[in-house]
């Protein structure tokens, strides 16, 4: 796993000459943050930043070379193969793509479906058993809506999910055991909302779990329990842009196979000694960008396969 995160890190540097969390400016030297990546405002002055929209986060190119891509069947079949859609959305093989169709509710599509894309659309509320019947599903984008509610039950039956984003929506509050059947998740991605609060409970379930995207919430602080008791494969975790303001020593105490943590944009004035002790097997961390004015003596002491700080 340390393997990954190293050769992902070297990729993103090699690939694009921007550091992890920054893209480049097509053939100029610039590179700005993925926050002003497809925010409808030209801030390369070339455009650049407002092409290819379909993954506003960068994550998919990097972690399918790794990871393996979610489903073979997505490229073996042109023809549809979903005996019921709605006529705004668009199929190929066992895929489905509903971006810009004007949606507010979750569409009836045929329970064979294996990926379901719903982003750009007017959805504002995930209803109690909304994808129950969808079980072969492995990916669903729900990113660009409007959604403020999330049903505990949302995603019950969705035993065999393995992408699922919920970037850019309005969701402020997660109810404890929502990701309760999403044992197979290795991505979940919910960048860009207005989550102030998370505990080891609101990620039950997610046991398969490699990265967790939690960037530009509304976190003032971290819980003191340890927050990968649920999620014992997480990877790669990115708190960057909330406005964490301290980092106790409970918070990763489980998180033992994580590579990458990102806490850049935050207001961290306070670092306690033993924050980090447990995460023997980090590659890189990010801290830039805070209120940090003094560091623990032995701060960094077990970190002993850093390479980037």
């Amino acid at each position: 796993m340390f393997a990954v995160a190293f050769n992902v890190l070297e990729l993103q540097r090699e690939r694009t000459g921007c550091s992890l969390g920054y893209f480049p400016c097509g053939n100029t030297s610039k590179c700005l943050p993925q926050l002003l990546h497809c925010n409808s405002v030209d801030d390369c002055g070339n455009k650049a930043d407002e092409e290819n929209c379909d993954d506003n986060n960068g994550w998919s190119e990097l972690f399918d070379l790794y990871y393996g891509r979610i489903s073979e069947q997505e490229t073996e079949f042109t023809n549809c193969m979903l005996g019921n859609f709605s006529e705004k959305c668009r199929c190929k093989g066992l895929e489905l793509d509903c971006e810009h169709a004007g949606l507010h509710s979750v569409p009836l599509v045929s329970s064979n479906v294996l990926t379901l894309r719903l982003q750009i659309n007017k959805i504002r509320k995930l209803h109690a058993d909304g994808f129950s019947i969808y079980q072969d599903l492995q990916e669903l984008n729900l990113n660009y809506n409007e959604i403020t509610t999330v049903s505990e039950r949302a995603f019950k039956g969705l035993h065999n999910l393995i992408k699922l984003y919920l970037s850019n929506n309005q969701i402020a509050f997660l109810p404890p055991g929502v990701f309760e059947d999403l044992q197979q998740v290795q991505w979940l991605i919910l960048e860009n909302n207005r989550i102030q609060k998370i505990s080891p409970k609101t990620f039950i379930g997610l046991k398969s779990v490699v990265l967790l995207v939690l960037l530009n919430n509304s976190f003032h602080q971290l819980p003191a329990k340890p927050i990968c008791q649920e999620m014992p494969k997480l990877n790669w975790l990115d708190f960057e842009g909330n406005q964490i303001e301290s980092v106790k020593n409970g918070t990763f105490t489980c998180c033992t196979q994580l590579t990458v943590l990102v806490l850049r944009r935050n207001k961290i004035n306070s670092l306690h000694e033993g924050a980090f002790a447990s995460l023997q097997r980090l590659a890189e961390l990010d801290l830039s960008l805070n209120r940090i004015q003094e560091l623990p003596h032995n701060l960094f002491k077990q970190l002993r396969e850093l390479l980037q700080l």
